[in-house]
C-alpha cells in the first residue's frame, strides 16, 4: 500500500514538473521569458498573438514596452477601457520609418485628381454623413478628416491635403465622367499584405460576420463617396473587400474603380498604380505605462526594459534588430 501511494505521488510530481518545463519554454521566442534579463547581445522580449495583446500585456504588468502600430496604439488606448494608464513615448536616439497612406487607381487614370480634390474637399469645407453601424444608420455632422479620426482616437496622424490639380465642380473627365455617367462608384478595400498580428483591426478596417464593414479608413471612404456624389452605400456606391494579392487584377479588371484601406505608399506601388495624396501617417511606436514614461524615455534604462510584440509582426523585426542594434551595440 505503501509503494502504491509513493508511486502516485512520483506520478504527480513527474506531471508537475513537466508542466513546470513546458511553462518556462512556452513564454516568448525559443523559451525567453520576459522576466529575463537581457543578454549583452539581445533584449529581454515576449511574443503575443496580435498587437492587441501586446498592449494588454503591458497593461498586465507582463511586460515594459510594447513595440506596435502607432495607430493601433492610439485607438486602444483612446477607445478601449482599461487602457489609459498606457502611454506612446519618445525616445531621443529612436525613429522609426513612416508610412503613408492613401488610395490607388488604375495607372493612368484621372481618378486619384477627383479624389484628391473630394479630400480636399472634406478637409476644407466640413459636410454631413451617414456612418452606417450594422445596419443602422447614424448621421455625423459637420465631419472633417479630423474628425473622422478623432472618432478612433487617430486624429494626430492625419496629414494636411495639398491643393488638388483638379475640382469636383469641373466637368467630368476620364474615367470619372465613365463613372459619373455610370452611376455607380466601385470601391475596394484591403490590408497591406504584412498585417498578421492586427486581424480584427477596428480603427483601420474591419469585416464583421454579417458581412458589415468598420473603422475609420471605411468612414473617410464613405466620407469622400458623399463628398463626389455618391450618398447610398449599395445604392450608388458599393464597398467590397480585396484579398491584396488581386488588387491588381481587380483594378485593371473594372471590378472596382479605386482601392483603399491600409495601403503603403511606396515608389514600387508608384509604378503599378496611380497613388493618390497621402491623408495618413503611421509608424510604429514604443507605448509604456504611465507611471514609466519617463523612466523610459532614457536608452539606458530601456535597454534594460522587458519588450513585447505580435509575432510575426514588424515590432518583432524591430525588437530583433533596430532596437537592439541601437540599445545594445
Amino acid at each position: 500500500m505503501k509503494r502504491k501511494i509513493f508511486k502516485a505521488i512520483s506520478l504527480i510530481l513527474s506531471v508537475l514538473c513537466c508542466l513546470s518545463l513546458f511553462a518556462c519554454g512556452g513564454n516568448g521566442e525559443n523559451g525567453k521569458n520576459p522576466d529575463d534579463k537581457p543578454t549583452k547581445d539581445s533584449l529581454s522580449y515576449n511574443l503575443t498573438a496580435n498587437q492587441m495583446d501586446a498592449v494588454f500585456d503591458l497593461s498586465f504588468d507582463l511586460v515594459d514596452v510594447a513595440v506596435v502600430d502607432r495607430y493601433e496604439a492610439d485607438y486602444l488606448i483612446s477607445c478601449v477601457s482599461g487602457l489609459q494608464d498606457l502611454t506612446v513615448i519618445d525616445v531621443n536616439g529612436i525613429e522609426f520609418s513612416k508610412e503613408n497612406f492613401c488610395f490607388i487607381t488604375r495607372k493612368n487614370s484621372n481618378l486619384d485628381e477627383y479624389i484628391n480634390a473630394a479630400m480636399y474637399n472634406i478637409q476644407e469645407f466640413p459636410i454631413d454623413v451617414n456612418f452606417s453601424n450594422n445596419k443602422t444608420g447614424v448621421m455625423h455632422y459637420d465631419m472633417d478628416l479630423y474628425k473622422i479620426a478623432e472618432l478612433c482616437g487617430l486624429q494626430n496622424l492625419v496629414l494636411s491635403i495639398p491643393d488638388p490639380e483638379v475640382y469636383l465642380t469641373d466637368t467630368p473627365t476620364g474615367e470619372w465622367q465613365t463613372v459619373c455617367q455610370r452611376g455607380m462608384f466601385n470601391i475596394g478595400w484591403t490590408l497591406p499584405p504584412d498585417s498578421k498580428g492586427f486581424n480584427r483591426l477596428d480603427s483601420l478596417v474591419y469585416r464583421h460576420d454579417n458581412g458589415h464593414s468598420d473603422g475609420v479608413e471605411i468612414n473617410i471612404l464613405k466620407t469622400v463617396a458623399t463628398a463626389m456624389g455618391f450618398f447610398t452605400e449599395s445604392g450608388d456606391y458599393y464597398v467590397q473587400p480585396i484579398e491584396w494579392k488581386d488588387i491588381e487584377t481587380k483594378l485593371n479588371d473594372g471590378t472596382v474603380d479605386v482601392i483603399m484601406g491600409a495601403i503603403v505608399d511606396t515608389p514600387a506601388l508608384r509604378e503599378k498604380f496611380d497613388v493618390t495624396s497621402p491623408h495618413m501617417q503611421n509608424s510604429y511606436c514604443l507605448v509604456v505605462r504611465k507611471q514609466d514614461a519617463e523612466k523610459y524615455s532614457s536608452l539606458t534604462e530601456l535597454k534594460n526594459a522587458r519588450f513585447c510584440a505580435a509575432s510575426g509582426s514588424e515590432g518583432e523585426s524591430l525588437i530583433k534588430g533596430y532596437l537592439t542594434d541601437i540599445l545594445l551595440k
